[in-house]
């Protein structure tokens, strides 16, 4: 799901003329990280995407390219209605039964409120994949207990440094830094009674259930 601007010809209100825009219900799209709006309309795309299967993971080879399909389309005033269009689109492919699947998101999407976006999502079906800022990784907050590290929940008892390992972090270190918690041992949890100690099928160790850095939930 993205969404992408459609400029228009009229201009935009001004204020030192004292004239309005004959599009009264354009507005200013701003792309990811750009300071320089477009006027005019965001259509939200709704893109049908291809996964690579776990053999061609497990090898390190890429999905094969093929021709990129749109599925759905939503046009309206940018920042407006952002996840209510997408779940929109999302609603018309429920009805005619297509397999649902990962439905991945940029930070437009991210920063909806769950009751607009998140929520209604998953309940028709999907995982979601969402995109967080560098700033935004880490610790986010807790529930029941439980501590949400990069959207996905984790045991309490998980060690400071690794519940912090992605924080502030760039993409390249973000990946680099994935492939180093692999090496951490489910044994340095604190919820066993010895370091040494494995846990066993009947007492597994909440800490080894995630990765941090991990968005997929």
């Amino acid at each position: 799901m993205d969404a992408t601007s459609i400029p228009v010809l009229a201009n935009p209100d001004s204020d030192y003329s004292g004239t309005a825009s004959v599009e009264i219900t354009a507005g200013w799209h701003f792309s990811g990280g750009s300071d320089k709006g477009i006027f005019g309309y965001s259509a939200s795309l709704l893109v049908a995407a291809r996964s690579r299967t776990g053999e061609e993971a497990t090898k390190g080879r890429r999905a094969p390219s093929y021709p990129q399909l749109c599925l759905g389309l939503s046009l309206d005033t940018p920042t407006v209605r952002t996840g209510e269009n997408a779940v929109t689109v999302l609603k018309h492919l429920a009805e005619l039964r297509l397999p649902t699947g990962i439905c991945a998101a940029d930070r437009a999407y991210t920063g909806c409120s769950p009751g607009n976006f998140q929520v209604p999502v998953r309940r028709l079906g999907y995982r979601l994949a969402l995109d967080y800022k560098a700033a935004d990784r880490g610790i986010q907050g807790s529930w029941q207990g439980a501590v949400l590290i990069d959207g996905s929940l984790a045991c309490p008892h998980i060690p400071n440094a690794l519940a912090q390992a992605t924080h502030g972090v760039d993409d390249k270190t973000f990946r680099r830094r994935l492939d180093d918690l692999n090496l951490w041992s489910p044994s340095d949890c604190p919820t066993s009674s010895s370091s040494s100690r494995t846990p066993t099928p009947a007492e597994p160790c909440a800490c080894n259930a995630r990765r941090p850095g991990r968005l997929l939930r």
